[in-house]
């Protein structure tokens, strides 16, 4: 006898949704706009987790 399990999909925000939900929450909680280091952001974003 065979099982199969489906998996659940994984969604992924890319780069500019990201950026676009930080100012989003920089307007209405404050703080310094902006990212420090948008390559650890954009590696960070596109790196899918292991397992």
């Amino acid at each position: 006898m065979t099982f199969t399990v489906a998996l659940p999909t994984s969604n992924f925000l890319s780069t500019s949704m990201f950026l676009s939900i930080h100012a989003r929450q920089i307007e209405r909680f404050g703080g310094t706009p902006g990212v420090r280091d948008e390559g650890l952001l954009a590696g960070g974003v596109t790196k899918r987790p292991t397992r």
